[in-house]
């Protein structure tokens, strides 16, 4: 009703009939996944960096599980306490073999040293938390873009008029 008492003549719309809002829930429910896990990952490694002990490795062997895939680095290191230990690091890319011999930070949990052995490089420790928190972002800001160009012209094309 209008303030004159007559039925007021703008068609009702459901919240998902407007393509904005459309666009906007679907990039929240694509984004907020990658943003939630990559967050989540941040704090693990930020937990592992404050936790964990560090230590200097050296790659003693390279293998490759397949010939297509590039060669996993076997490195051996000393913990704090002089336990001898090897893990597989098998997070490797061709751009960045490691060389037999070549000195490398390892990162381990002083409770269960022989678990959660990671490299201490930026690409293992950042790059997956890193790209999924930025997909995530990048997906709801675009829904986010979508929503406020398409909920402004629907603004313009009634006057101004109409709420969210």
């Amino acid at each position: 009703m209008t303030v004159s008492g007559q039925p007021d003549e703008r068609p009702v719309s459901s919240w998902f009939t407007r393509p904005g809002r459309v666009a906007l829930l679907a990039t929240l429910l694509a984004g907020l996944p990658f943003l939630l896990f990559g967050t989540v990952q941040f704090a693990r490694q930020w937990h592992s960096l404050a936790a964990g002990e560090e230590a200097v490795g050296t790659v003693v062997a390279t293998r490759a599980e397949t010939d297509e895939e590039p060669a996993a680095a076997v490195v051996a290191f000393t913990t704090a306490e002089g336990d001898d230990l090897r893990f597989v690091h098998k997070v490797s890319a061709p751009e960045r073999g490691y060389a037999l011999g070549e000195r490398v930070r390892v990162i381990y949990d002083p409770r269960h040293p022989g678990r959660g052995v990671q490299l201490a490089a930026w690409r293992t420790l950042w790059l997956q938390p890193t790209l999924l928190a930025v997909l995530g972002a990048v997906t709801i800001v675009a829904g986010a873009l979508v929503f406020a160009v398409t909920e402004g012209r629907r603004r313009r094309r009634e006057g101004g008029a109409g709420g969210l």
